[in-house]
Formats: C-alpha cells, sequence, structure tokens
C-alpha cells in the first residue's frame, strides 16, 4: 500500500479506536486519560507494523531518465555555454530525438544535434552524455 493510501487507511483505524475508546470510558466509567492512552497506544502499533509492512526503499544511488526525450533536453540544456576550439561559445542546440543511441558497455548515450554559436556559425555533430558522470561533450561531424 502505497503512503499516499496508507494515510487514510490510518486515519479511518484512528477514528474508529477513539470511539470505541470514547464509548468503552462511557459505559465502564474508565477515566478518559485512560482510554486515550490507550487509543494513542493502538495508533503507534497500527503505524509500526504499516512500517513494518512497507518499509522505505534504500537508497540505490541516483536514478536517470533515459528516455529518448530525456536525453535530448539534457543535451539541448547542457550543450550551450560550451567553448569551441576557436573560443566562440555553444549559443544554441537542437538535437533529433530519431538519433539517441544508448552504449551499455560505456554507460554513455549519443544524440545528433545542430549547435548555433557566438560567431553566427552552426554545426552538426554529437553529443556524448555521460549520465552517472554527469558530463557532456561535443563532436562536430565530418
Amino acid at each position: 500500500m502505497t503512503a499516499s493510501r496508507r494515510l487514510p487507511a490510518l486515519l479511518l483505524t484512528a477514528a474508529a479506536l477513539t470511539l470505541a475508546g470514547c464509548a468503552s470510558s462511557a459505559t465502564s466509567g474508565a477515566s478518559p486519560s485512560a482510554s486515550t492512552s490507550s487509543v494513542q497506544a493502538a495508533i503507534q502499533q497500527q503505524i509500526a507494523s504499516q512500517a513494518a509492512a512497507n518499509p522505505a526503499p534504500s537508497p540505490a544511488g541516483p536514478a536517470y531518465c533515459t528516455t529518448r526525450a530525456c536525453i535530448v533536453s539534457d543535451a539541448e540544456q547542457s550543450l550551450p555555454g560550451i567553448t569551441a576550439e576557436n573560443a566562440s561559445v555553444m549559443t544554441k542546440a537542437v538535437c533529433y530525438k530519431s538519433t539517441v543511441v544508448h552504449h551499455a558497455a560505456a554507460k554513455t548515450w549519443t544524440v545528433e544535434c545542430l549547435v548555433s554559436y557566438t560567431d553566427g556559425t552552426s554545426v552538426t555533430g554529437w553529443a556524448n552524455l555521460q549520465l552517472d558522470k554527469q558530463q557532456i561533450s561535443f563532436q562536430p561531424a565530418g
């Protein structure tokens, strides 16, 4: 059961226990604080059993979005600002989703992009993304 579904169940359980506690204290003559503490104990027990049944996932490192759309978006956002050998700076990148390729052995993704520079030139080439290292490079075609 997800956390969002667990909360209403806990609230319903707490409400039922509270009502049961109020009814028993009215008929049995028990003090309100005694029934309140038993309700709180029951709620804590319910929470503990839910936590034991649904432990929090252990962190397994960062999860990267590796869909073609995400790879294109990452490249288009990361390439601008990179300086070329002639000191021109990339100002815009348009990458093509149909050209995304995953290289599992190298743990990289490549995508073909058209990059515009501050000197007014545009170059087609390949962006190489290493998601685990959060690095990107660009190799002009030809």
